[in-house]
């Protein structure tokens, strides 16, 4: 996640707390939120920038597919049972950079649609790197593509954020990655599908990486727009 763009969540989130109650505990889903470790030394921004800021009446539960430090609800939404048990628990849910490294993107999509009673705050790349983690599926869509998703809520923010830093910048920051990077160049024969990608990437090696950034109402909410 980028600094700019966990500030724009955490906007995100801040803008959603006038459409409840004064006063009334808001409960958050953090979907693939990683462990604390990423989010306060890897990633430090993410806490610093997002989850430090919120407001106690705020309740974040962060969800992975594995336990560990930091993980406090552990599961897949794609389980039907898991997600059963925790769909109706929230008023909004977080799904940041997740929805590029899923096998499946409408089994995806239909698991976050089923939590019908909570607002959707969801960024994924828009232009950015081919990257496994541990897969990517090259899903890159604009604002507009990820509203067209779930066609039962409407939309409250679409918006792309401009990334100040390319590939090249990116590259320059970490150098241990661009001896890999030259030698995948240079086998084109090996995985030449994948190679594709690289190449592709290189090309756009001074293109400033671009994130598009939702905000989705609850099901049949009549909310378009922040007061």
């Amino acid at each position: 996640m980028f600094v700019d763009e966990a500030r724009w969540t955490y906007s995100a989130v801040v803008a959603l707390f006038r459409l409840f109650p004064a006063g009334k505990s808001l409960r958050i889903f953090n979907v693939g939120s990683s462990t604390k470790r990423f989010r306060q030394i890897d990633q430090p921004h993410i806490d610093q920038e997002i989850f430090d800021k919120l407001p106690e009446f705020a309740n974040v539960i962060h969800n992975d597919i594995k336990r560990a430090p930091g993980v406090d609800s552990v599961g897949s939404i794609l389980s039907k049972t898991f997600r059963e048990s925790v769909c109706g628990s929230y008023d909004v849910v977080l799904c940041n950079n997740l929805m590029e490294h899923v096998d499946d993107i409408p089994s995806f999509v239909a698991a976050l649609d089923s939590f019908s009673q909570s607002y959707l705050v969801i960024t994924v790349p828009r232009l950015y790197p081919y990257h496994n983690d541990p897969i990517d599926n090259l899903f890159r869509p604009a604002p507009s593509d990820i509203c067209r998703m779930f066609p039962k809520r409407s939309s409250i923010v679409e918006e792309v954020i401009v990334i100040n830093e390319c590939y090249l910048q990116f590259l320059l920051r970490n150098k241990r990655l661009i001896p890999r990077l030259l030698i995948r160049l240079l086998l084109p024969i090996y995985k030449t599908s994948s190679w594709l990608k690289v190449v592709f990437d290189v090309m756009r090696i001074l293109e400033r990486f671009q994130v598009s950034c939702v905000v989705l109402s609850p099901i049949n909410s009549e909310d378009s727009f922040f007061n």
